[in-house]
């Protein structure tokens, strides 16, 4: 009876605190140990605990601990491949650009873009196969890209490094002379450069069903010979921190926009573009309403045709063009016998049975306007006849002695008006300026 008594006492587990083995190995965990709170007469059951040092819900498979109460930082679900980095788990989104197992499926993702976890061997295969509200990420490189997509519906294309310098789209040579991409619907493009030697245009948004907003953020447009963005129908057009380099022609052509469209330019830079034969950084003869440019810097551009600015109107539309903390500097406007300035407007007619064109107005605040070289017209140019565009200067530097501007500063209805160093003025055809 006393033997028996004494074996049932050895293979019943201990119920009382007890210390880790200290000859196990440190990454093995502590020993086995139950609740010191548990009575003798209620044995615990012991579970193998894994450790969870980056917190993201999965355990090192190799590190184990058999025991009824862990402490914090262990759990029972094992399968973590990397401990030391809470993006690597199973069921995490494996990246074909990284070359890192992050789903822990033991091997990495392949391809050069991706789609949630489906990736794809190239953008091209991406983007065409994308749906509404899908995210493309592309991985660097230099990519051939010619697609046309319709309804997009909140598409996001972007690279996976966020550098629009390392990951380029440019048109394969097979479709030269076309845009690299053709759209309608919501799309926001984010950190991609377009290359445009093989191609005429970067990306030509065509008019939806419905209001469309095209966002392009921290994209890279360079060498393209003709518009580089092309926006027609009711679209919302923004553009954000983003390069415009060496094009020859509009940066934006505007021409096809509707009056329930704008177009919004914030912390880009335009520089080294234009040639002889060019119509302008921006231009629109469209009814666009709504032209907003802040925080950039438009440099080293020389135009022939037609300004940096363009906008005439042939209807009674009006329109609001704001420019705001904006760097207009060591540009040139030189042909005598089309070039009229920098910063053009009019309004050159009006619908039929209309009663004129509506009020309108240009408002410049802040920013620089000087170390241009306009050899005709004016740094800011409104042509004669357009009585209904106001202007508006508030504190506006227009450079004095060598940094000022070459030619005149402001052409308003046929009055020019020489301005120097910061200027705040407001123009009106009852008034003129003052």
């Amino acid at each position: 009876m006393i033997r028996t008594a004494l074996v049932a006492a050895l293979l019943l587990p201990a119920c009382g605190p007890q210390t880790a083995d200290p000859a196990a190995p440190e990454e093995s965990g502590p020993a086995l140990q139950t609740s010191p709170q548990m009575s003798s007469t209620s044995p615990c059951t012991a579970q193998l605990y894994y450790a969870d040092t980056d917190n993201d819900g999965f355990g090192d498979g190799s590190t184990e601990w058999l025991t009824c109460e862990p402490t914090t930082g262990w759990i029972l679900q094992s399968g973590d491949c990397d401990d030391s980095d809470d993006s690597v788990h199973p069921g995490a989104v494996d990246s074909p650009c990284d070359n890192v197992d992050a789903d822990c499926s033991g091997s990495a993702a392949q391809g050069v873009a991706a789609i949630g976890v489906t990736t794809y061997p190239s953008a091209q295969a991406a983007i065409v196969s994308a749906g509404p509200s899908d995210i493309v990420e592309v991985c660097p490189g230099v990519h051939e890209v010619a697609a046309t997509l319709h309804d997009l519906g909140g598409l996001t294309i972007r690279s996976s490094s966020g550098n629009p310098d390392d990951t380029v789209f440019r048109q394969p040579e097979v479709h030269e002379g076309e845009e690299i991409l053709l759209v309608s619907g919501d799309l926001t493009v984010e950190g991609i450069g377009f290359d445009g030697s093989v191609s005429d245009a970067g990306l030509v948004i065509e008019a939806g069903v419905a209001e469309q907003a095209v966002t392009l953020r921290n994209c890279v447009f360079d060498d393209f010979y003709d518009n580089v963005i092309t926006a027609r129908g009711d679209t919302h057009l923004v553009v954000e921190d983003s390069r415009f380099l060496e094009g020859s022609r509009n940066a934006i052509s505007a021409d096809g926009l509707t009056d329930r469209s704008s177009v919004s330019i914030t912390g880009s830079v335009f520089t080294d573009n234009g040639s002889g034969f060019v119509h302008g950084l921006i231009h629109s003869t469209g009814a666009c309403p709504s032209f907003t440019i802040s925080d950039s810097e438009i440099t080293g551009t020389w135009y022939a045709l037609n300004p940096l600015l363009y906008i005439g109107r042939a209807d009674d539309l009006p329109f609001e063009v704001l420019i705001e903390d904006t760097i207009i500097e060591d540009n040139r406007a030189s042909d005598t016998n089309y070039a009229t300035g920098l910063l053009h407007l009019e309004g050159w007619g009006h619908a039929p049975d209309s009663d004129g064109p509506q009020p309108s107005s240009l408002t410049v605040r802040g920013g620089r306007i000087s170390g241009n070289e306009v050899d005709f017209g004016a740094a800011i140019y409104v042509e004669s006849g357009s009585d209904h565009i106001s202007v508006t200067l508030d504190e506006v530097d227009f450079g004095t002695g060598a940094g000022a501007n070459t030619g005149d500063d402001l052409h308003y209805l046929g009055t020019n008006y020489p301005l120097d160093g910061t200027v705040s003025l407001s123009c009106d055809s009852a008034g003129g300026c003052l």
